[in-house]
């Protein structure tokens, strides 16, 4: 209970009289304050009103408002009206005098109006390059086709780089290797940034074509690393010691395809660790999974239809209502192809899966699915190609913005092998495409390439010409970013070994059959008797097409070829093969002038020269073809479904008994009908009325041919760069560093081309002596073939390439910098490359996508 106590002050409550409240006054609100206790009047606790009084008239009749006359109103605003006019006009009269009277105090004014705002100097773009090299490793008997990833792993505030590579070594056969044990077919290495020092090295039964390493499944603050490719290698490690976290077993046995692909996704399961989405193509069927990303296990799957085989890899985008989708594509160069799309949680879910067929064609997708908003609505829209031909994809509902092909005069096939590049190469604010076309007959009679570059509006291109190039590109490029709109510069691979015009010359392999050896020829000998090179470059629209070089094989040939060694065999160099005389009318004269010409041949071999051991046919077709993990191995499928070898995905094909004659591994046409033997046919063919110095002097004539598709490719190998580049913050502080490997092969011995002068010289023999039965035609267009080019029937049957250890990886770091020349520096400044995390297109592993820099002009 509260206790009262006596105040000595009475508090008085004001009171109020309503008649002596005034007419004119109304809601007056005041406080009142009784605290003072009896006050005077002027004191009686009233303060200011809160809100003033709101006056009320009695009556609408006023006396003391007047109202002017109808003149007044009219004339006073426009007396007003008339005196501005004239004040303007005074005073441009006065400011033109001023101008006229002190002319060079306004020029001041002017000049230092434009000094003012520093933020609006004008971008000038770069005009003087500069490359130096950082530094550069070599590693022998490796090559890669792995992209490079680029990710500090040492924790020294520089990325490090790391690489998959391939060997061709079989498990048990290790002995290059004594580090690896008994596992040596391929695995991946941490290189230090700063120095290139091997960091730690994770070995693998089959080569790694796919490296992700973009999140942290350890818990020790450093990301580590998915490895995946070929043989079913699919591996979590981590990214600080390169140890195994957790991975699939080897299969136990060999399986003509059996390809993983992996990447980080978000976290799926809630355990608050990135999970992983996985493809799986086997020989027969297709799947896509997802995996924990702490333990590896299997969360959920979804078959493809028709269990067709998924050889691009998937991509993951955003819907418009925020959900993920998961894109995939099934088909080849050769078959039909089909785009689904399906959402993230769809593949969790047990039962019925869900997927849309968003895009299909005749051709299926034939490099790898780019993501990239080309409309700038927000959203991510889809870029693929489908042989010649280049689409987008509207992100929303896949409708298509716009398709181009590049059509050129003649009837040679064009295909789009290699993914396509997105960078701000123009003036606007939507990324256009560097795109590379292969030009040649079918895979892999590659004749040259064409590099453009298409507007991302519509397509046009914007190069005045392709860029040309030789036989095929291997890698796909980067894009280089740079500040200012129009200022970004495509990071590129080219190959050349002869002039423009002689590069577009067609050809075609004498035994087309032989895909496995025809991708592993070296083309530039056999056809021009030169090397080939294979180039870098850097474009962006003030450069003159190609742009500027920044790498080449032929100003590296002693650093790539530094450390490997050939091992000679206990074989040695096999003997001119004898010949036997044949009574065929004067065709012994014949075969020992061809025997005179062989001789000569292995007479010219220096005694020292290196055998080398047969290479794993696996690798050869994906080193030939312009070929990168995001379309890896596309042929195989048309290879099957040929009932020919997969050879770009084989693993131990001649370890399982199959009979290398068996048609599985050779294009041998099928015979239909009854089968004769023909002998008849063929003796009469060779001993058609032909007059023999009409056939000697046809050999003196093909010599000088024969001479220049002699290979000699055991002297220096076949450059290759298989392998996209990545960027990296420079070391020292200047530009941009980029990070690149290279490697070369042995090439295929005893390949043979016909020119365009050949090939109507066998169909002119031919021609001359028809059969309805295939397997006389054969063999008389065989004899033909040896005629025209002069070759022997030892020289015209297939050999086995020499064995020995193939190849070289080299890895460089280069830092590229660049200045401009005559600028003003009160009003312009150079373009810079921008920092890596502002890098639009900076690496092409299997999670990039296409960095937006500009805000979008709308969003959906």
């Amino acid at each position: 209970m509260m206790t009262g106590y006596p105040s000595s002050k009475v508090a008085v409550k004001d009171s109020f009289d309503e008649d002596e409240a005034s007419d004119d006054v109304e809601d007056e609100v005041f406080i009142r304050d009784g605290r003072n206790g009896f006050k005077l009047d002027e004191e009686m606790g009233v303060k200011r009103p809160l809100m003033a009084p709101r006056r009320k008239y009695k009556s609408t009749f006023h006396p003391e408002i007047i109202k002017r006359p109808f003149y007044k109103r009219f004339c006073v605003p426009y007396c007003y009206g008339m005196i501005a006019v004239a004040l303007i006009i005074g005073f441009v009269m006065g400011a033109t005098l001023f101008l006229n009277l002190f002319p060079s105090p306004l020029y001041n004014f002017r000049l230092w109006s434009l000094k003012a705002p520093k933020a609006q100097l004008n971008i000038i773009p770069c005009s003087d390059f500069t490359g130096k090299d950082i530094w550069y490793k070599t590693f022998p008997w490796m090559k890669s086709e792995a992209a490079l990833v680029m990710v500090d792993v040492n924790q020294d505030g520089i990325d490090d780089v790391i690489i998959g590579y391939s060997t061709n070594q079989h498990p048990g056969s290790c002995v290059e290797f004594p580090n690896a044990k008994d596992v040596c077919g391929g695995g991946v290495l941490a290189l230090d940034g700063k120095t290139g020092d091997t960091l730690w090295q994770h070995w693998t039964h089959k080569d790694v074509l796919f490296v992700d390493c973009s999140a942290d499944i350890s818990s020790d603050k450093i990301k580590d690393c998915l490895i995946s490719g070929k043989g079913g290698v699919l591996t979590a490690t981590d990214g600080k010691t390169g140890k195994f976290i957790w991975g699939k077993s080897p299969p136990k046995e060999s399986k003509l395809i059996d390809l993983y692909t992996a990447q980080f996704i978000s976290d799926i399961d809630g355990d608050k660790y990135p999970d992983v989405l996985v493809s799986h193509t086997l020989s027969n069927s297709g799947q896509l999974a997802v995996l924990s990303g702490k333990t590896g296990i299997t969360l959920g799957h979804l078959d493809t239809p028709d269990d067709e085989g998924i050889f691009t890899v998937p991509r993951v985008t955003v819907s418009r209502d925020g959900s993920d989708v998961v894109l995939f594509a099934t088909g080849s160069s050769e078959t039909s192809g089909t785009l689904f799309a399906t959402l993230l949680s769809d593949i969790l879910i047990a039962g019925p899966k869900h997927y849309s067929n968003v895009w299909k064609s005749d051709v299926g997708i034939t490099s790898g699915i780019v993501l990239a908003d080309m409309n700038r609505d927000g959203t991510e829209d889809v870029i693929l190609t489908s042989g010649d031909t280049l689409s987008v994809l509207d992100g929303n509902d896949y409708n298509p913005l716009w398709n181009v092909s590049l059509n050129g005069f003649d009837k040679n096939q064009r295909q789009i092998l290699i993914g396509p590049t997105p960078a701000y190469f123009d003036d606007d604010l939507i990324p256009d495409l560097l795109v590379t076309h292969m030009v040649g007959s079918s895979f892999p009679a590659i004749f040259y390439s064409q590099t453009w570059v298409a507007n991302g509006k519509d397509g046009v291109g914007l190069l005045e010409e392709p860029i040309l190039g030789g036989s095929e590109v291997t890698a796909p490029g980067v894009a280089i970013s740079f500040t200012g709109i129009g200022n970004d510069m495509y990071l590129f691979w080219m190959t050349t070994c002869n002039s423009i015009a002689n590069q577009k010359k067609s050809f075609q392999f004498l035994k087309e059959s032989e895909i496995h050896k025809n991708a592993r020829a070296d083309l530039c000998r056999l056809r021009f008797n030169k090397s080939l090179e294979i180039q870098m470059y850097v474009l962006n629209q003030h450069i003159k097409p190609p742009g500027v070089l920044l790498y080449s094989s032929k100003f590296k040939w002693e650093i790539e070829h530094n450390v490997t060694e050939h091992k000679i065999n206990k074989k040695v160099l096999p003997e001119p093969p004898k010949h036997l005389t044949r009574d065929h009318g004067g065709m012994d004269k014949l075969e020992k002038l061809r025997k005179q010409q062989v001789d000569k041949i292995y007479q010219a071999i220096p005694k020292n020269y290196p055998l080398y051991e047969t290479v794993d046919e696996d690798r050869n077709l994906l080193n030939a073809l312009p070929r990168f993990p995001e379309s890896i191995a596309s042929e195989a499928k048309d290879l099957l479904t040929n009932n020919l070898p997969p050879i770009s995905l084989d693993y131990d094909v001649y370890s399982q008994d199959l009979d290398p004659e068996d048609p599985l591994f050779s294009r041998t046409n099928q015979r239909h009908g009854e089968v004769y033997d023909g002998r008849d046919e063929r003796a009469d063919f060779l001993n058609r009325n032909l007059e023999m110095d009409k056939i000697l002097q046809n050999d003196k004539n093909q010599e000088e041919n024969r001479e220049k598709r002699e290979t000699k490719d055991h002297k220096d190998g076949i450059p290759r760069a298989t392998t996209t580049a990545a960027l990296a913050n420079p070391i020292d502080g200047n530009g941009i560093d980029i990070i690149f490997a290279t490697h070369w092969i042995m090439p295929a011995s005893n390949v043979v081309i016909l020119s365009e002068k050949d090939d109507r010289c066998i169909k002119k023999k031919t021609s001359k002596k028809q059969s309805n039965n295939l397997k006389v035609f054969n063999e008389i267009k065989e004899i033909a073939q040896k005629e025209c080019l002069g070759l022997s029937d030892d020289e015209f049957e297939e050999k086995e390439d020499y064995d020995g250890v193939d190849g070289q990886l080299t890895v460089y770091r280069i830092n590229l910098s660049c200045k401009c020349s005559n600028i003003n520096p009160s009003m312009e400044k150079c373009s810079t490359p921008l920092p890596l995390d502002q890098q639009s297109y900076s690496h092409r592993a299997t999670n990039v996508y296409f960095k937006q820099r500009h805000k979008p002009a709308f969003r959906v």
